[in-house]
């Protein structure tokens, strides 16, 4: 009755091992899969990115790290950057509210906001 237990027991643990190793597995290979994505991606070689059509999108909101949003010049150039690519409506949002305290400095910096 030992015998078979422990012969039970080590077919449990090997079952369990390669369970482990399947999942781990697949794990890493879809990790590297969207890593290449989105490299593909960033460096333009994919055709379906290459073109961002952004006549239809009409509200773009963003949600801001409360430590990034103490950086007002990242914003700055973020909200400028979107302003040149075309989108319209952009809303900002923070957990502290740091932007709302920093509105005023932000708005100053750009000069063409259209606030609502």
């Amino acid at each position: 009755f030992y015998v078979v237990r422990e012969i039970w027991a080590l077919l449990l643990r090997l079952l369990w091992n390669f369970i482990h190793l399947v999942i781990s597995t697949s794990h890493f290979l879809l990790g590297t899969a969207n890593t290449f994505q989105s490299y593909l991606i960033s460096s333009g070689l994919l055709g379906k990115y290459k073109a961002l059509d952004l006549t239809e999108l009409q509200y773009l909101a963003i949600v801001v790290d409360s430590e990034e949003a103490h950086n007002t010049s990242k914003i700055v150039k973020l909200l400028h950057w979107l302003s040149i690519v075309g989108v319209k409506n952009i809303y900002l949002y923070d957990m502290d509210g740091v932007l709302k305290d920093s509105k005023e400095i932000i708005l100053e910096e750009l000069a063409n906001v259209r606030m609502w």
